[in-house]
């Protein structure tokens, strides 16, 4: 059962199998924060009791704008991810971040196009 205020050190001697998705988060009791008056997702989430609370958005959406802790949020749904490549694959050009795979050896500048093989 969650505790009243946080802990100090861990209520439990061992770690649980499965991990929670994500912190849980306890709605405000009064309704009169205002948290929800510039969007629909925008939720009021207290910390340990009603003078500690701060606004916030549901799951899966996020704060675009207004985001301070003790204003309403103005709240989206967050963009999914899609279940493929949304550009030509392979790219024309290098990437701007590292493969998951390294060449043999450097090389002295990219290449024109990809090749078959590292080089």
């Amino acid at each position: 059962a969650p505790t009243e205020a946080p802990t100090e050190s861990p209520t439990t001697t061992t770690p649980t199998i499965t991990p929670t998705g994500a912190p849980t988060l306890h709605a405000c009791d009064s309704g009169s924060h205002g948290c929800d008056s510039l969007s629909e997702h925008g939720i009021c989430v207290k910390h340990w009791d009603e003078a500690h609370w701060e606004c916030s958005c549901n799951a899966g959406y996020e704060c675009v704008s207004n985001c301070g802790p003790q204003v309403p949020h103005d709240c989206q749904l967050t963009a999914a991810p899609t279940t493929t490549p949304t550009t030509e694959t392979p790219s024309t050009s290098p990437t701007d971040a590292p493969t998951d795979a390294p060449t043999d050896a450097p090389t002295d500048a990219p290449t024109d196009a990809p090749t078959d093989a590292p080089t």
